[in-house]
C-alpha cells in the first residue's frame, strides 16, 4: 500500500514539473537557434573560412586568436542571450552575449577565439545557442 502511494506521488510530481517547465518555456522563450562552431588547430598555418552556415574559425596555431562576426535579427522585440557549449566554448568570447533586439533590426555579434598555447593539434567543435526571450 505504501509502495503504491509513493509511486503515485512520484508520478504526480513528474507530471506537475513537466507542466511547470512547459509553461515556463512557452511564456518566456520565443525560440532557440543553434549553430555549430569549429576550429582546426594546426601548427604554422593560418586558414580562413567564409562559411555562413556555421562559425568556422578555420585553421589557427596554438596561442593564436581568431575573430568571426554574425548579424542576427528577430521578427519580434526580444531579449537575445547567446551562449557557447562544447569543448570550444571555453576559448570563445561572445560580445554582446545579451542584448534587446527590436523587430527586424540586426544586431552584430562578435566571436573571438583564443587558442591556449599548450593545445594539441586537432579539430575542436562546439555549438552557439541563441535564445530569443520575451521582453
Amino acid at each position: 500500500m505504501k509502495k503504491n502511494r509513493g509511486i503515485i506521488i512520484f508520478v504526480g510530481a513528474v507530471i506537475l514539473l513537466s507542466i511547470i517547465m512547459s509553461g515556463y518555456f512557452y511564456y518566456t522563450i520565443y525560440e532557440v537557434r543553434e549553430i555549430p562552431m569549429i576550429l582546426k588547430v594546426e601548427g604554422g598555418v593560418l586558414g580562413l573560412n567564409t562559411d555562413i552556415d556555421m562559425i568556422n574559425f578555420g585553421k589557427l596555431s596554438a596561442g593564436d586568436q581568431g575573430k568571426r562576426f554574425m548579424e542576427i535579427s528577430f521578427e519580434k522585440k526580444a531579449q537575445l542571450v547567446v551562449k557557447g557549449e562544447g569543448e570550444l566554448a571555453e576559448w570563445v568570447t561572445i560580445s554582446p552575449n545579451d542584448a534587446v533586439l527590436e523587430p527586424g533590426k540586426k544586431e552584430r555579434i562578435e566571436f573571438i577565439v583564443e587558442v591556449p598555447r599548450d593545445t594539441r593539434e586537432r579539430e575542436y567543435s562546439g555549438i552557439i545557442k541563441f535564445y530569443f526571450k520575451r521582453v
